[in-house]
C-alpha cells in the first residue's frame, strides 16, 4: 500500500478552489489539482476530457486528462471517493511480456512492471505522494495497482467504465511515441496475444511480444 506522505487540505493554507478551465486546458497547477481531488471537487471544476500538462521525469511532458470520479475502487477499503486521470497521448512504449504469452495475465506482464516502476517514479512528488491504489480488473483477475493502463471493459466495451471519455472509435485515436496503445486485457481465445487500440481506434490483438504504446493512469 501507499505509506507516503499525503497532502492535507489545511496544508500551508492551501484550500479547494480553481483557476478554471480555459478550452479544455485546467489553469490549476497539480498541488491545487490534487488538493481538489482529495475534497471530491474535481467533478464539480473539471468536465471529462480537461486535461492539463504534467511532466514525466526522462520522458517528457505531456497532457493528462481527468476522467471522471468515482469510477474506479479504492484498494484500501475506504469509501471517500477518487478521481481517475489518464495520459491524453502516447509518452512511452514496452512489450506487452518479453516473450509471446500472457500467461499470469496483467498481473506478471512485464508491461504492468513498467507502469508501477519506471513511470511511478518518473511522476512528479505531488503526483508520486498522493495516488491512490485502486482495484484494477483484468477479465476475472484482480489486482492492485498505482500506475495502470486500461483495459477493454473500461476504454472498449460498450456502457464501459470511461464510456464518457470514449464514446466511440475516433475518440481512442492516440498519438505519440505509438499510433498503436496497449491494454491490459489479454487475449483468451490465445495465450499469445493481448488487446491492443490500433491507429483508427478499433480494439484489435497484438502478440504480447510486440513493443506498443503505453498510456498510463492513475487516481487520486
Amino acid at each position: 500500500m501507499n505509506n507516503r506522505r499525503r497532502l492535507l487540505l489545511s496544508g500551508g493554507g492551501v484550500k479547494p478552489h480553481t483557476k478554471g478551465v480555459i478550452n479544455g486546458v485546467i489553469q490549476d497547477d497539480w498541488k491545487q489539482i490534487v488538493i481538489n481531488c482529495q475534497a471530491d471537487k474535481a467533478k464539480e471544476y473539471y468536465q471529462v476530457g480537461d486535461h492539463a500538462p504534467l511532466t514525466l521525469e526522462g520522458i517528457g511532458t505531456f497532457d493528462f486528462d481527468y476522467l471522471g470520479s468515482g469510477l474506479d475502487v479504492r484498494a484500501d477499503g475506504q469509501y471517500l471517493p477518487v478521481s481517475t486521470w489518464l495520459c491524453r497521448t502516447i509518452p512511452a512504449s514496452s512489450k506487452w511480456n518479453n516473450r509471446a504469452t500472457t500467461s499470469g495475465g496483467w498481473g506478471a506482464s512485464l508491461i504492468r512492471s513498467y507502469c508501477r516502476t519506471t513511470v511511478y517514479n518518473s511522476l512528479p512528488d505531488e503526483i508520486r505522494d498522493n495516488i491512490v491504489e485502486v482495484n484494477k480488473i483484468s477479465y476475472d483477475k484482480t489486482t492492485v495497482d498505482n500506475v495502470w493502463i486500461p483495459s477493454g471493459e473500461e476504454a472498449i466495451y460498450t456502457n464501459s467504465t470511461y464510456q464518457a471519455r470514449f464514446p466511440d472509435d475516433s475518440s481512442r485515436i492516440k498519438t505519440g511515441d505509438h499510433s498503436y496503445w496497449w491494454l491490459r486485457t489479454p487475449f483468451h481465445g490465445d495465450d499469445r496475444s493481448a488487446w491492443c487500440v490500433y491507429s483508427d481506434g478499433k480494439a484489435e490483438t497484438n502478440t504480447a511480444d510486440c513493443t506498443r504504446g503505453v498510456v498510463p493512469g492513475f487516481c487520486l
